[in-house]
């Protein structure tokens, strides 16, 4: 015989399933922990060989196959201890409520039309309404238009003057199955199943739907108008009871059913009860440790866009200067240039806005700039700006700095990326025998508090982000009008100044280009 065969010997000591205990299973937290020892003894090369494997199962162990600390599991497990309490009704007597979806769990099957489901909660002449049984025939998912279309269908009973005492009885069975399913719905996040396959159909007939009897205090799902109808028709009720306790049972009886068909489909040979009740503690782990990884996934999630929000906060809260600066009329402004060497490159093109305090753009100013030598082609490539243009159009240096200064008057000034602008700006400026002492601001840093998780702050990604922006085309101008549209955006951010939305706000009162 082989190793492997040795060891699967050693394992199951038979060809068959493992050995199982045949008590009873206990209601309390059962002890998940197991260890054995298995020596196998094997001959290599005539040498004997000994091998002792030692195992462990424990429902408590350290981290899981997902991930689920020892503490998590621990305290989920004992959440679920009921699980390994015995199923009542037993398995060849169960019918199932609603079978959407086949249930190979069990052998016998009630016969019912796509219909019968509802039955616990409304009567057969209100389900076979066709406005209603057409939205039964479309199972438990469409439970909440049944309620919509029983409404509607009150209000033409009422309209109409006629009686509605069935409607209404039906309208109050469907505020209880509301209830039912989000009960139900509980689970879903730790089993990602649907348990509605495994709700006793005898139990929901059994079940009080009923108005007199369980009153509408405790029915979460019935409206205000609902119940102004019910009080209307059938009077105030003596009693008020909760349905949460028959929910709870049938929803844990639901999951002890659930948990033991998983048994079986994770079987390739066919299970005695006993076996079934064994592979439990296996498939109830593994269901936990995969609910708690999600659950442990989803709160890094959350905990990871909370600090981001506190950290775009923070940024922007800091930046309380620069929303200051905004409240009274303001400049953004960009340049164009020949190249990105401030000492041996020139300034190609000047334009600016003149900007309200609520956004609105009262004036521009454009002008391309007779540079002393030619365009290089890359430039004209990337600009759009020939050197035709700017022979036609262009002005001196100077006369374009005079009246760029004259058009700021020493207001707030905004570039995007400041720096590259002011050490083009800067020796201009001194060159022509001006100061350039305007106070100037840096819309990239506010731009990464904003958005502290982008990795690029460049206009063309930023005004992806940002509703009806105006696209950056390396033109001065069109370049200016996306940074005011960041610098809006973030102010909005911050809770700072009222934003009018869209291109109008930027391209109001447009002055023509002297050079288009």
């Amino acid at each position: 015989m082989s190793l492997f065969n040795r060891i699967k010997s050693a394992f199951l000591g038979s060809e068959g399933p493992p050995p199982v205990d045949n008590s009873p299973p206990s209601t309390a937290t059962p002890d998940c922990s197991q260890r054995s020892t298995v020596t196998v003894e094997a001959a290599f090369g005539g040498e004997p060989v000994r091998l002792s494997i030692s195992i462990c199962t424990s429902i408590g162990e350290s981290n899981g196959a997902y991930g689920a600390a020892a503490e998590q599991l621990s305290r989920k497990s004992d959440e679920y201890a009921y699980v390994f309490s015995p199923v009542v009704p037993a398995e060849e007597n169960f019918s199932p409520w609603f079978s959407g979806d086949p249930c190979p769990l069990y052998a016998k099957q009630r016969d019912q039309t796509r219909g019968d489901w509802i039955h616990p909660f409304m009567s057969h002449q209100v389900a076979a309404l066709p406005s209603v049984g057409s939205l039964i025939s479309q199972g438990v998912n469409g439970h909440k238009r049944l309620a919509v279309a029983l409404r509607a269908l009150i209000r033409e009973k009422r309209k109409a003057k006629e009686e509605y005492q069935e409607l209404l009885h039906a309208l109050y069975g469907v505020a209880v199955l509301c209830d039912l399913l989000e009960s139900f719905g509980r689970e879903r996040l730790t089993f990602f199943a649907d348990l509605t396959n495994y709700v006793p159909f005898d139990e929901l007939l059994r079940m009080r739907c009923q108005y007199a009897w369980m009153g509408y205090a405790k029915v979460p799902s019935l409206m205000k108008t609902d119940v102004k109808w019910l009080i209307a028709e059938f009077g105030e009720p003596s009693v008020h009871h909760s349905f949460e306790p028959l929910f709870d049972t049938l929803r844990r009886d639901a999951v002890r059913r659930f948990c033991r068909a998983e048994v079986i489909r994770g079987s390739k040979m066919r299970l005695s009860p006993a076996e079934i009740e064994a592979g439990l503690t296996q498939v109830l782990r593994r269901k936990l440790e995969f609910s708690i990884s999600i659950d442990n996934e989803n709160r890094a999630r959350s905990t990871a866009v909370s600090t981001r929000v506190d950290r775009r906060a923070e940024g922007l809260e800091a930046l309380e200067n620069v929303w200051e600066a905004t409240n009274s009329d303001f400049v953004v402004a960009d340049i164009e240039t020949t190249g990105l060497d401030a000492d041996a490159c020139e300034i190609l093109e000047l334009a600016a806005l003149l900007v309200s305090p609520v956004g609105l753009v009262i004036s521009e100013y454009s002008c391309l700039v007779r540079v002393r030598s030619r365009v290089p082609s890359f430039i004209a490539e990337l600009t759009g700006i020939t050197q035709a243009m700017v022979d036609e159009h262009g002005i001196s240096e100077r006369d374009a700095l005079v009246g760029f200064a004259s058009f700021v008057a020493q207001r707030p000034l905004f570039f995007h990326n400041s720096t590259f602008d002011t050490k083009f700006l800067v020796p201009a400026f001194e060159r022509n025998g001006m100061n350039f002492i305007c106070p100037v601001i840096d819309t990239l840093p506010i731009a990464r508090a904003a958005w502290p998780d982008m990795r690029s702050h460049k206009l063309s990604t930023l005004v992806k982000i940002i509703d009806d922006a105006p696209t950056p085309t390396h033109r001065a101008l069109s370049d200016a009008r996306a940074a005011l549209a960041v610098l809006l955006a973030a102010r909005a951010l911050a809770g700072h100044g009222a934003v009018p939305r869209g291109t109008d706000a930027l391209l109001s009162n447009p002055a023509p280009s002297a050079y288009l």
